[in-house]
């Protein structure tokens, strides 16, 4: 699945360093290394990223 270089984006909190970025893509959220663009990305679905993200906001996932 190829994205091009402006559909990704990152966190307002990153600043200079090493973060993840992420793109949409249809149904999927894509998700890579900020250091390393070019290497193989994850794939999450949107309903699992968002699960994750409530997780992270209420403190349950470490």
């Amino acid at each position: 699945m190829e994205t091009h270089s402006s559909e990704w984006s990152r966190s307002s909190f990153c600043g200079n360093s090493a973060c993840v970025e992420i793109a949409l893509c249809g149904e999927d959220v894509l998700v890579r290394d900020s250091k390393n663009p070019g290497q193989p990305h994850l794939s999450f679905s949107r309903g699992d990223w968002n699960n994750f993200l409530d997780q992270v906001a209420t403190g349950q996932c470490f």
